[in-house]
C-alpha cells in the first residue's frame, strides 16, 4: 500500500493470566524478518492491528481502541482497530468471560478495577460491622436485663383449688 509492502498475519492468541471476570491477552507487535534478518518487517507511522473477538468481549486495551465494528464473517463477532507505531512492544487486552459479554459488560469490569474500590468496600464494611455490633450488644443487654428481672427457681404460685361437685 502507498509503496510499501503490507504484512498480514492471523495468529490465536490464549490467555496469560485467569482472573475471576477476565483473562488477560498479550500480543507482541515484533513483525519478524525474512531470510534470517536480510529483510527485516518494521510497524510504519499509521499502521494499525486488526482483532476479531466475540462481541463485548473486550473490557480493556492498552494501546486504547480507535475504532469498534460489527464483524461481517460472524454473527456475534466485532472488529476492533488499535493504532501502532514503533513504540508499542506488545498490546495487552482484558477479555471479559462469557458471563459479563452484555452491553453493560465493559462498565461493570471498568468499575470493579476502579482504583478506590477497595477503600470504599473496606469503608462500608467498616460502618456496617460497627452498626451491626452495636445492635448485638444491645439486644444482649436485653436479654440479659430480662434474665435478671425474672430469677431462676422462683415457685410458681399454687393453682386455687377446683371444687368438685358430687355426681349424680
Amino acid at each position: 500500500m502507498d509503496g510499501y509492502p503490507t504484512f498480514t498475519r492471523t495468529r490465536t492468541f490464549t490467555p496469560t493470566n485467569e482472573y475471576l471476570a477476565t483473562s488477560n491477552v498479550t500480543i507482541p507487535i515484533n513483525l519478524g524478518s525474512i531470510g534470517g534478518d536480510f529483510v527485516v518487517f518494521a510497524v510504519r507511522d499509521g499502521s494499525s492491528v486488526e482483532l476479531t473477538s466475540d462481541k463485548g468481549a473486550l473490557a480493556a486495551a492498552y494501546p486504547a481502541v480507535t475504532n469498534r465494528s460489527n464483524d461481517p464473517r460472524q454473527e456475534h463477532g466485532e472488529v476492533i482497530t488499535i493504532k501502532v507505531d514503533r513504540s508499542i512492544a506488545d498490546i495487552s487486552l482484558a477479555i471479559l468471560k462469557p458471563g459479563l459479554r452484555f452491553p453493560g459488560g465493559p462498565e461493570v469490569y471498568e468499575a470493579a478495577t476502579w482504583g478506590p474500590l477497595p477503600w470504599l468496600v473496606g469503608l462500608v464494611f467498616g460502618l456496617v460491622t460497627a452498626f451491626l455490633k452495636d445492635k448485638l450488644k444491645e439486644l444482649l443487654g436485653l436479654i440479659a436485663r430480662r434474665a435478671m428481672r425474672k430469677p431462676k427457681g422462683t415457685p410458681k404460685e399454687p393453682n386455687p383449688p377446683v371444687a368438685s361437685t358430687p355426681a349424680a
